[in-house]
């Protein structure tokens, strides 16, 4: 959380109009906005500017609003200019709710603020306040090739900031192409950046990777909308990040949205980004398993069918995979909500599933079209948002709106979905019950429902969960109807909105219950089914969750009677007898608090999961 975002998006606007002439004639750059500093004295830093820009999106919306107002009050002949997808451009009273701001700039920027520079606001692309008016310039034109727009790390324009902050761990963005074919009512990528999709040249893409390693940027998220869409292409690429991690230590961490149908090419590519030393892991955007759901959403395209392919290959690969659901979406209901993990782990999902609500963004579809179609009712959220120290809201508190209740999903439903949610995070997801769930499925046909219905009956009589369950329950109902919840840490980490979902798995180890658990787990198998090596199984499969006080034991090694890993994940016979060994994907030594909180942040790459392999004895 002390790793900021290299201000890419301003960078790009000043790269692009500093190439002309009559800019570099006209206009000194000031400095960059790029983290949270306090208004006054960011008021006092810029008041003196002839333009200033503001990138706007849910993270720093109200901070935008309010240094806009404030330095609007210092310097009335300063023009405000306004981009990025949360400004209110659909409202036709924009103006009356943010008098201090004079031009909105719309979709791709570079031109526009061009243009802004140049005084010609009458340029298309522009919502402009004249007098309080909203006067639109019309339908810019999109850039046919992105090589007419500068690098803005080639061209230097972050060379000061970076040398300025010689201590501060940077996130790098990386863009190789630009624009999103799919249109999900949910997000505003789609609309802003129109469908088709545009390539930047291969060789700067290159060159920026160059350019991040050389200046030691710890993390690179790469932004394009669905990386592994060009298979050929996107292999270049990662195996550009790897040689140059290999070569100069960085960047250390990546990330990126991953291609939405993904097929063989995209786990050969996150294979090659793992062999070069990348902690990464294969995110699906699912978003629901429910046809319906999909078609309200736009989001038929994606079936639960095509994705089986690549959770099996991930398993095979021990490469950590993850699903996105979203809490709250239309027409999903309690029972297809729940159905929805049972379609994933009979798909082959077991090792991630991160549940998200449902947020209404300011120009999405879904905001302003369906939000009254299904009653979709909302509250104001501030605990959806992480970064930097703790008092890093504390001047300007941002808010977001997320779903709480649908025309599918009443108040009370709501909660319960979300308590299902976290049942299955908990066990399966966390890695308590996956691998003793999947044998029982594959050795005795027992289905997925099935079994966690027994399970989630039996476990919910004992007063330790009781207990978890009244705790999250509670906190999740005073979210929904207050917008926050009380303040509670949980090995360091702070308990949200965002996280209840998964705070019982750290409570397990911070309780020290890990071994308490178990014991419940093999009663249950114990007293439910028949099997001979029920405790060599549920022992199997203790030993995959790894343990803070075994750190410097790792890797962990027993012997099986049964190959229960191979049975399961490779269709190997059961009745092989076996060296076991379990690993520690992470290897670092670390106080507890931290092993706790990695679980949390490095979930995406199943932090806190051993890494099992199999040798078989004669």
């Amino acid at each position: 959380l002390d790793i900021y975002f290299i201000p890419y998006s301003a960078g790009l606007l000043w790269a692009y109009a500093n190439q002309f002439e009559e800019i570099q004639q006209n206009y000194n750059f000031g400095e960059f906005v790029w983290r949270r500093d306090k208004i006054s004295d960011v008021v006092e830093s810029l008041k003196d500017c002839s333009v200033v820009g503001f990138s706007t999106y849910i993270w720093n919306r109200k901070y935008n609003y309010a240094l806009a107002e404030e330095l609007k009050k210092a310097n009335p002949d300063c023009l405000l200019v306004f981009g990025g997808p949360e400004v209110p451009v659909s409202k036709d009273n924009i103006f009356e709710l943010h008098p201090y701001i004079d031009v909105v700039i719309l979709q791709e920027g570079e031109h526009s603020f061009y243009e802004v520079l140049k005084g010609n606001l009458e340029s298309p692309g522009m919502i402009v306040n004249k007098n309080g008016v909203r006067v639109d310039t019309g339908v810019s034109k999109r850039f046919n090739d992105l090589s007419t727009i500068p690098s803005p790390y080639l061209a230097g324009v972050f060379d000061h900031l970076i040398e300025q902050h010689p201590d501060v761990l940077f996130n790098g963005t990386l863009e190789s192409n630009r624009g999103c074919p799919y249109q999900c009512t949910f997000c505003d990528w789609g609309s802003l950046t129109y469908s088709k999709v545009k390539k930047y040249n291969l060789e700067q893409v290159f060159a920026e990777i160059e350019w991040f390693a050389d200046n030691k940027i710890d993390h690179i998220t790469l932004t394009d909308a669905n990386y592994g869409i060009f298979p050929d292409r996107d292999m270049l690429i990662a195996e550009k990040l790897a040689e140059q991690r290999r070569l100069k230590g960085y960047p250390r961490l990546f990330n990126t949205n991953w291609a939405k149908n993904q097929k063989q090419s995209v786990v050969d590519i996150i294979s090659t980004l793992i062999d070069g030393g990348f902690n990464a892991g294969l995110t699906l955007s699912l978003q629901s398993s429910t046809q319906e759901v999909l078609k309200a959403i736009k989001r038929t395209n994606l079936e639960i069918n095509k994705v089986k392919e690549v959770f099996a290959l991930c398993d095979k690969r021990n490469i950590p995979c993850y699903t996105e659901l979203i809490l709250g979406l239309p027409g999903e209901t309690l029972d297809t909500w729940t159905d929805n993990f049972y379609d994933l782990y009979e798909a082959g999902n077991h090792t991630g599933i991160n549940v998200y609500q449902c947020q209404l963004i300011e120009n999405a579809e879904m905001n302003i079209i369906q939000r009254k179609e299904y009653n979709m009712q909302s509250m104001q959220v501030k605990d959806y948002f992480e970064g930097g120290s703790n008092d890093y809201f504390d001047e300007i508190q941002e808010d977001n709106a997320i779903v709480v209740s649908t025309r599918d999903l009443p108040p009370e439903d709501m909660i319960k979905a979300y308590m299902v949610a976290w049942f299955h995070k908990t066990f399966h997801i966390g890695g308590f019950t996956n691998y003793i769930a999947r044998f029982m499925h594959k050795f005795a046909d027992e289905n997925y429902k099935s079994f966690y219905s027994k399970f989630q009956t039996y476990i919910m009589q004992d007063q330790y969960m009781i207990d978890e369950y009244k705790r999250v329950a509670k906190s999740v109902r005073q979210w929904y109807t207050t917008g926050d919840i009380d303040e509670q840490l949980v090995g360091g980490i702070p308990v949200m909105g965002e996280n209840m979902v998964i705070s019982t798995i750290w409570k397990l180890h911070i309780d020290n219950k890990i071994d308490y658990i178990y014991e419940k787990i093999a009663d249950f198998m114990n007293q439910e089914y028949d099997l001979l090596f029920s405790d060599q199984l549920v022992d199997f499969q203790k030993n995959c969750v790894l343990v803070h006080e075994k750190l410097e034991q790792y890797p962990i090694q027993y012997q099986h009677d049964y190959n229960f890993y191979g049975y399961i994940v490779n269709n190997d016979p059961l009745d092989q007898p076996n060296i076991t060994i379990y690993e520690n994907r992470d290897e670092n030594i670390v106080t507890k608090d931290i092993f706790v909180q990695q679980i949390y942040y490095q979930r995406r790459s199943d932090y806190g999961k051993a890494k099992v392999k199999v040798e078989t004895l004669q």
